[in-house]
Protein backbone atom coordinates (compact mmCIF):
# COMPACT_ATOMS: atom_id res chain seq x y z
CA UNK A 1 0.00 0.00 0.00
CA UNK A 2 1.22 3.68 -1.04
CA UNK A 3 1.77 6.08 1.54
CA UNK A 4 0.02 9.33 -0.41
CA UNK A 5 -1.56 12.26 1.55
CA UNK A 6 -4.93 12.72 0.76
CA UNK A 7 -4.55 15.41 -1.00
CA UNK A 8 -2.80 14.03 -3.61
CA UNK A 9 -5.61 11.92 -4.28
CA UNK A 10 -7.45 13.04 -7.46
CA UNK A 11 -11.10 12.61 -7.25
CA UNK A 12 -12.14 10.41 -9.86
CA UNK A 13 -9.11 8.28 -8.45
CA UNK A 14 -7.86 5.47 -10.97
CA UNK A 15 -7.09 2.51 -8.94
CA UNK A 16 -3.23 1.65 -9.10
CA UNK A 17 -1.96 -1.83 -8.94
CA UNK A 18 -1.31 -3.05 -5.05
CA UNK A 19 -4.55 -0.19 -3.69
CA UNK A 20 -6.59 -1.69 -1.77
CA UNK A 21 -10.12 -0.15 -1.10
CA UNK A 22 -9.49 0.06 2.58
CA UNK A 23 -6.23 1.79 1.45
CA UNK A 24 -7.89 4.86 -0.81
CA UNK A 25 -10.43 5.29 1.89
CA UNK A 26 -8.45 6.02 4.70
CA UNK A 27 -6.00 8.43 2.68
CA UNK A 28 -9.05 10.44 1.43
CA UNK A 29 -11.02 10.37 4.58
CA UNK A 30 -13.93 8.23 3.68
CA UNK A 31 -14.87 5.07 4.80
CA UNK A 32 -15.00 1.77 3.00
CA UNK A 33 -18.31 1.42 3.12
CA UNK A 34 -18.78 4.72 2.08
CA UNK A 35 -16.53 4.09 -1.17
CA UNK A 36 -17.94 0.95 -1.54
CA UNK A 37 -21.73 2.45 -2.07
CA UNK A 38 -20.60 5.60 -3.91
CA UNK A 39 -19.02 3.09 -6.13
CA UNK A 40 -21.28 0.25 -6.27
CA UNK A 41 -18.42 -2.36 -5.47
CA UNK A 42 -19.81 -5.36 -4.35
CA UNK A 43 -16.91 -7.51 -3.72
CA UNK A 44 -13.87 -5.30 -2.23
CA UNK A 45 -11.27 -7.84 -2.95
CA UNK A 46 -12.40 -7.57 -6.96
CA UNK A 47 -10.64 -3.96 -7.32
CA UNK A 48 -8.32 -4.02 -10.70
CA UNK A 49 -5.77 -1.42 -11.51
CA UNK A 50 -7.00 1.16 -13.78
CA UNK A 51 -10.37 1.00 -12.09
CA UNK A 52 -11.73 4.71 -11.72
CA UNK A 53 -13.37 5.03 -8.41
CA UNK A 54 -15.29 8.25 -6.99
CA UNK A 55 -14.14 9.23 -3.68
CA UNK A 56 -17.16 11.64 -3.30
CA UNK A 57 -20.81 11.82 -4.11
CA UNK A 58 -20.42 15.23 -5.76
CA UNK A 59 -18.48 13.55 -7.89
CA UNK A 60 -20.16 10.77 -8.36
CA UNK A 61 -22.99 11.66 -8.60
CA UNK A 62 -22.88 15.54 -9.20
CA UNK A 63 -25.59 17.47 -11.94
CA UNK A 64 -24.20 20.29 -13.79
CA UNK A 65 -27.11 22.86 -14.72
CA UNK A 66 -26.48 25.15 -17.71
CA UNK A 67 -29.13 28.02 -18.38
CA UNK A 68 -28.45 29.48 -21.91
CA UNK A 69 -30.26 33.26 -22.62
CA UNK A 70 -32.13 32.92 -25.69
CA UNK A 71 -31.98 36.60 -26.38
Amino acid sequence: MRDVPSAQLSDPYRVRQGDTLSGIASRCGRSTADLQRINAIKDVQRLRAGQTLYLSEASAFGVSVLFLDAL
